[in-house]
């Protein structure tokens, strides 16, 4: 318990400096992943009433041998009647023995095989996270000099420049030299915060994005010029800021687009690492439960796929179950194997609430690059709207061609996850 509860501090730690970058969209996750440890330790301190009556029951079983036994030995005078009923009592405990032993046996032969799929789908998910290589298609959208959209910014910006602002100037010479100064700016943006730039361009704008910051330090050189330069009128200077903030909005949108993946995608690492480590602790548990501890390094200090690969899988759990039931003898080889291997009965609600906790990773994954999606294809076909490109064909083009990799990218990640593979061993675990 108390190392749950210094889990459920860490990652409460880690959610609270990972909020700083976030922001909004962390608020409440702290709370999502104590309610989960609370449920987790509430189902772990729920010993199932049956699990006692599959204590007493053989108990009951080994009570009931020995005394028929005892009354044998007492009462030579009855020994035929009585030797009749100790080997009647006999047959039936030891079908029931044997019956509750191989009960225990399934379960944990079948969590193992479930742990195994468990390991995999969470690595599986990691590695979709950590190679997720489709956000950076939209990346380079958001590059001043890209022009898959049929615009880009360093020719749109000079378009402005002419038709607001230069052609108000009377020195030409001066005018070419400005050009030159844009491009500059445009082909080597300085990203940093650029704080109240223009009233017209929306307030307060944090330019941590390429374009944005591009767009907000060509607007400060242009707006300084034309406070020392009659020839430009406060008209003129005021469509080129309108101008920019078609610019402005459309970069803006696609860089919050990619932040709210990546704080979605920080949120899943963080709730995966959490349910992993639920996962350990269960193995580590059920590991001793079959094993004992005696002989077993610090399982503590193993990560989930290295207690599966050496302890917790199909093959070595049923194996080793399998070498107790050949090497147990005598009249009480029933009693000893359903005393020796026991499946608590609390196992199979945290199986299955790891169960729950991984398909609602799953899920999020999904919705989480669904949503990005939608966001991305609304974004292209808002530039189409506002006429900021000079080639519609070629959005639709780029929209074609995401929607051709998402489908991608989702389809390659359900293949490799399988994740009904993982329920339909959950669902083989038996019911105690």
């Amino acid at each position: 318990m108390r190392k749950i509860i210094f889990l459920l501090l860490f990652f409460a730690f880690q959610i609270t400096q990972a909020k700083a970058q976030a922001q909004a969209p962390l608020k409440n996750l702290s709370d999502s992943l104590a309610d989960m440890y609370k449920r987790y330790s509430k189902l772990a301190e729920e010993i199932d009433i049956s699990q006692k009556a599959m204590g007493g029951t053989v108990n009951g079983l080994e009570q009931k041998y020995k005394s028929i036994e005892n009354q044998t030995q007492a009462n030579s005078n009855v020994v035929n009647d009585l030797g009749k009923r100790v080997k009647q009592f006999d047959d039936d405990g030891t079908v029931n023995a044997t019956t509750l032993f191989n009960k225990s046996k399934m379960s944990f032969v079948n969590t193992a095989t479930f742990i195994e799929k468990v390991d995999g789908a969470l690595r599986d998910l990691n590695s979709a996270i950590a190679n997720f290589s489709y956000s950076t298609t939209i990346t380079k959208l958001n590059n001043p000099t890209n022009s898959e959209l049929g615009f880009s910014l360093d020719k749109a910006m000079t378009s402005m420049l002419e038709k607001n602002i230069l052609s108000q100037m009377k020195k030409k010479t001066f005018g070419d030299k400005l050009k030159d100064v844009v491009r500059g700016i445009i082909n080597n943006p300085l990203i940093a915060p650029v704080v109240n730039i223009a009233k017209g361009l929306a307030g307060a704008i944090m330019a941590t994005v390429p374009a944005v910051s591009s767009i907000t330090s060509v607007f400060n050189v242009v707006n300084t010029l034309a406070v020392t330069n009659d020839g430009i009128s406060p008209e003129s200077l005021a469509n080129f800021t309108k101008d920019l903030q078609k610019y402005i909005q459309h970069y803006e949108a696609l860089a919050k687009a990619s932040q709210e993946l990546e704080t979605s995608l920080l949120q899943l690492r963080l709730k995966m690492e959490t349910v992993k480590k639920v996962a350990e602790n269960f193995t580590q548990k059920s590991i001793i439960d079959v094993y004992t501890s005696d002989g077993l390094p610090d399982l503590t200090k193993m990560e989930l796929e290295e207690m599966v690969k050496k302890y917790f899988n199909y093959r070595t759990i049923n194996d080793y179950i399998a070498n107790l039931e050949k090497n147990a003898t005598g009249a009480n080889k029933s009693i000893y194997l359903v005393k020796r291997v026991v499946y608590p009965s609390v196992a199979r609600g945290q199986a299955s609430f790891i169960m729950e906790e991984l398909e609602k990773l799953h899920n999020e994954y999904i919705a989480g690059l669904s949503n990005y999606q939608r966001n991305i294809l609304n974004i292209l076909e808002n530039a189409k709207r506002t006429g900021i490109t000079e080639d519609p064909n070629a959005i639709a083009i780029k929209i074609a061609e995401l929607q051709t990799q998402y489908e991608q990218v989702v389809k390659t990640y359900l293949k490799s996850i399988e994740i009904e593979e993982v329920k339909n061993a959950e669902a083989n675990i038996p019911r105690h």
